[in-house]
């Protein structure tokens, strides 16, 4: 579907099938999209104020620069989605399958981050992001934070030996 710059306020799109549709800087402000189907979907630059996306599938999405602000994004599946300079200011992102996702510049201020999977995910150069807010959200040794949170991230698996990460002891087999 080509819907490049559609005004689609407030339009009841739930459930709805829009596999690789372009919706660039179309206008889904309050917009109803839950459970909706989106994977490869191009939204660059859109406005998805408000927008009700609980549960929709937007796989390997491309949400570049698009307003998300205050969206309600409650499980829904980003895997490997395109968030760079996306603002996500005081989206509801509770329990948000993120593995993989490029969220870098994006705008996370005020965001809830409550159980978001954000394993492997790029947040180098977001704004407004808290510790707080990472703690809430899981994270792996592949997930890639801005300078300022290297420490939330934690050591793989392998690496632990009960007393912290691999490493702690200098030369612990001499």
């Amino acid at each position: 579907a080509h819907l490049e710059r559609a005004g689609l306020i407030k339009a009841n799109l739930s459930g709805a099938h829009l596999a690789l549709a372009h919706l660039e800087e179309a206008t889904l402000d309050e917009a109803h999209l839950e459970g909706a189907d989106l994977p490869l979907a191009h939204l660059e630059k859109a406005s998805l104020e408000e927008a009700h996306l609980e549960g929709a599938t937007l796989l390997e999405a491309h949400l570049e620069e698009a307003t998300l602000a205050e969206a309600h994004l409650e499980r829904a599946k980003l895997q490997r989605a395109h968030l760079e300079g996306a603002n996500l200011y005081g989206a509801h992102l509770e329990g948000a399958f993120l593995m993989l996702a490029s969220l870098n510049e994006a705008h996370l201020g005020g965001a809830e981050l409550r159980a978001a999977n954000l394993r492997g995910a790029n947040l180098e150069g977001c704004t407004g992001l808290t510790s707080d807010q990472l703690s809430k959200a899981i994270l792996d040794e592949h997930t890639k934070l801005p300078p300022e949170f290297q420490d939330m991230i934690p050591a793989p698996m392998d690496e632990v030996d009960g007393d912290g990460p691999a490493g702690d002891d200098e030369n612990p087999e001499e």
